[in-house]
């Protein structure tokens, strides 16, 4: 087991209030969430927006008890200020990054890979070239292209390599699995501040897997599968934005 992991357990905290955050956002109904922590690394704080489909009584109690299995911390629920927004008027502001078309075509007889993204209001799109005809090399393409426009939401978004694709056959039906390397700038000191939009690196770790069930064709999978890798590790709702949708 991780040391990491095994530190947290032991009932201590991370040093950066992110690898909370993620904990949070994994919480059924939580959209996103800011960890407020003192300088003696303990819970000031905790801000979280969240589904009005839920109840906000089972929101704070999972918050609790995911507090407590992952970080052996004993929160007092006081400290939890929940917010919660009607679903449909906040799916257009979706923190998560949607996968909205994967297009295959051959040029001048290399293949040619365009996936668009689309962060709330935003779509972007990345291109990747390559030589392989195959339905493999197909998957790495698209694979590529998904990461490169995912750089398209921010000049400083960390580096990610991609390293790895693989078909795999389960009886359950085939999936896709990418491992992705993320190439962390020394000393980058967060994930995301909402201030300047900017995307950091802290509390993503060195290798990422995500995986996907082929439904259609192997390129979008292989796409789905990078986005699964990143999307929960991406909390990048801009906060700015937030008062404009609560206004509404």
């Amino acid at each position: 087991m991780d040391s990491s992991w095994s530190a947290m357990r032991r009932g201590s905290l991370p040093p950066n209030h992110t690898a909370v955050e993620e904990r949070i956002n994994l919480v059924r109904g939580v959209y996103a969430s800011q960890v407020i922590l003192s300088p003696n690394n303990e819970i000031q704080e905790i801000h979280v927006l969240a589904s009005s489909r839920r109840n906000p009584k089972q929101i704070v109690r999972d918050i609790e008890s995911l507090m407590l299995v992952i970080f052996g911390v004993r929160l007092d629920y006081r400290k939890i200020s929940l917010v919660q927004v009607d679903e449909a008027r906040f799916e257009t502001w979706s923190p998560r990054v949607r996968l909205q078309a994967v297009r295959m075509t051959t040029e001048r007889g290399n293949r040619r890979a365009q996936v668009s993204l689309q962060l709330g209001p935003r779509e972007v799109t990345g291109e990747a070239l390559g030589e392989r005809s195959d339905a493999l090399g197909d998957a790495e393409l698209a694979a590529e292209a998904t990461l490169r426009a995912l750089r398209e939401l921010s000049d400083t978004i960390p580096e990610i390599r991609l390293r790895e694709v693989r078909g795999i056959e389960l009886q359950s039906g085939r999936t896709v699995l990418v491992c992705l390397e993320v190439v962390a700038p020394e000393g980058e000191q967060q994930l995301f501040d909402a201030s300047q939009n900017r995307l950091g690196v802290v509390g993503l770790e060195g290798r990422l897997l995500g995986a996907a069930w082929v439904r259609g064709d192997l390129p979008t999978a292989a796409a789905r599968a990078v986005l699964a890798a990143l999307n929960r590790r991406l909390p990048v709702l801009r906060r700015a934005e937030a008062p404009d949708l609560l206004s509404q």
